[in-house]
């Protein structure tokens, strides 16, 4: 049995644009009015923790984990400014080239 698994495959293209990406993922619930992902940076300079919503459908939730990773790359006072624009835009073009280069199970 072969499945693909884009939870997964978004790891790791996140490693390979970024081979020291460390944190922690986590999908959990929240209430159903969102928010549908977020991350936090203890403040101890533990390792990020990243949770996202179960949910929602796997497509979101691959876009939502993609997003929160992003913010892990950019840091903690970054918003969603200028370096997790580049952070998502670099994760988002791994992703891709790793769903060209690894074709569907099938």
């Amino acid at each position: 049995m072969d499945i693909q698994n884009p939870i997964e495959d978004l790891r790791l293209a996140a490693l390979d644009a970024y081979p020291g990406l460390d944190c922690i993922v986590r999908f959990v619930s929240f209430p159903e009015e969102g928010p549908f992902g977020e991350t936090f940076f203890p403040d101890d300079g533990s390792r990020p923790v990243v949770q996202v919503a179960v949910g929602i459908p796997l497509e979101g939730s691959i876009e939502v984990m993609a997003h929160e990773l992003a913010h892990v790359v950019a840091g903690h006072d970054a918003g969603h400014g200028p370096a997790w624009e580049a952070a998502f835009a670099a994760i988002h073009a791994a992703y891709v080239a790793r769903a060209a280069a690894h074709p569907e199970v099938g």
